[in-house]
């Protein structure tokens, strides 16, 4: 004969099973990998009317490829000069081969020249491509900063006369 359980029995049970899978489903969630604008925290700011300082906060357990670093901006009148990078971490990308990555922060230094017909702002697009230690590798992902440039000073020197001998 088979003896039938309380109800309160089983609703323990399921309780109990609750309280000790809570934790192992909370490690799961935490694994899914962030977004790329989550993972990679974009910004960037003039710095002085012809540099601009561009910014990546990288968060922990994630990295950005330096080569895959890339700045522009379509903005007639507007010209990136060559980026200033500080450097990076060697590592062995089964990939992509021997890569200098970034971890924690970035911060590149830019020139830019303008035309006198140049807009007073301009669009900076950065394409990038980072991984998560997890091994999970992001496509290469585009972001953009809208920039307004500090005015043009027109500083010339002042002209001084010396006595002729």
């Amino acid at each position: 004969m088979t003896r039938l359980r309380p109800f309160w029995f089983s609703a323990h049970l399921a309780w109990l099973w609750l309280a000790l899978a809570a934790p192992t489903l909370a490690l799961w969630a935490e694994d899914e990998p962030l977004e790329a604008d989550k993972a990679f925290v974009f910004s960037a700011e003039m710095t002085t009317t012809d540099r601009l300082n561009v910014h990546w906060d990288v968060t922990d357990g994630y990295y950005l490829y330096r080569s895959r670093i890339q700045l522009s901006s379509d903005t007639p009148g507007i010209t990136l000069g060559s980026a200033e990078f500080p450097p990076g971490k060697l590592k062995h990308d089964e990939f992509f081969g021997e890569v200098e990555t970034y971890r924690g922060g970035i911060d590149i230094s830019v020139p830019i020249t303008r035309t006198a017909s140049a807009p007073n702002s301009f669009k900076l697009i950065a394409v990038s491509q980072g991984c998560a230690d997890q091994g999970i590798c992001y496509p290469p992902h585009t972001q953009t900063a809208e920039l307004t440039l500090p005015a043009q000073t027109s500083a010339t020197p002042a002209a001084t006369s010396a006595p002729v001998d």
